[in-house]
């Protein structure tokens, strides 16, 4: 049986494949130290971008399933906390593939909110909770995405030029997770949509320990905001506040 072998980077982008396998399998490894990631997850999408199956890597960093357990997949996407995600497009299964995610580390610090307290169960720079000052501006996202459209890049452009007046000022990036119903996903995409906007600032000359990334799970609807229309609208928000 022909065996194919991918290694995937994890660098916040969509690399894009085509694979033909019975089995799919392999270990997730932090780029940085070559270690193996034992916190880490794997998604499998169909061609309509609808989740087949999710599954944890076992204590050794791997993960394996029958293809014949996944239905028309099209799309892997492979997580972990504090990682940059990595994804592969794949298409009819008809023999065996290794599929190994090599993910780097996000930018930026990070802050996991416990509620819409403030509490936090990390922070590398300051309390996330100590931000009042709302910017005016936000970022709002389509619909099960992560990535920016035009008038999403011109919001980060916007901040970026803000940080760059305001040298000593840092800023808490927070976006928000439904955990009504689909959280582990919906805590994947609420952190890779805040991550979207640090790498954009990062790559443009923002210190990393000016940004706090902030996920703040919520069982309640998010409070609206001007020019912001629909609960689940409000759920692919991202604020900013000044620390």
């Amino acid at each position: 049986m022909k065996k194919m072998y991918l290694v995937v980077l994890g660098l916040s982008l969509m690399s894009t494949q085509y694979f033909y396998a019975q089995s799919i399998h392999g270990t997730f490894y932090n780029k940085g130290t070559n270690q193996i990631i034992d916190d880490a997850w794997v998604t499998f999408y169909n061609e309509k971008g609808q989740k087949i199956i999710e599954m944890m890597v076992d204590k050794t960093g791997s993960f394996e399933i029958n293809s014949k357990n996944v239905d028309n997949v099209q799309k892997i996407v492979g997580t972990a906390d504090g990682f940059n995600s990595a994804e592969v497009v794949v298409s009819t299964i008809l023999d065996d593939l290794e599929v190994n995610f090599t993910l780097t580390k996000e930018l930026g610090s990070t802050k996991t909110s416990k509620d819409g307290s403030g509490r936090s169960s990390k922070s590398t720079m300051a309390s996330a909770s100590n931000a009042k000052d709302l910017l005016p501006f936000y970022i709002q996202y389509d619909f099960n995405s992560s990535y920016f459209t035009d008038e999403n890049r011109a919001v980060a452009f916007q901040l970026l030029q803000y940080m760059n007046i305001n040298t000593s000022k840092s800023i808490v990036v927070r976006s928000y997770v439904e955990t009504r119903n689909n959280g582990q996903y919906n805590a994947w995409m609420g952190k890779r949509r805040a991550q979207r906007v640090i790498d954009f600032l990062v790559e443009n000359g923002i210190s990393p320990s000016r940004l706090v990334k902030d996920v703040v799970p919520l069982a309640q609807n998010v409070t609206a905001r001007d020019g912001s229309t629909g609960t689940a609208k409000d759920f692919r928000r991202c604020d900013f506040l000044v620390l």
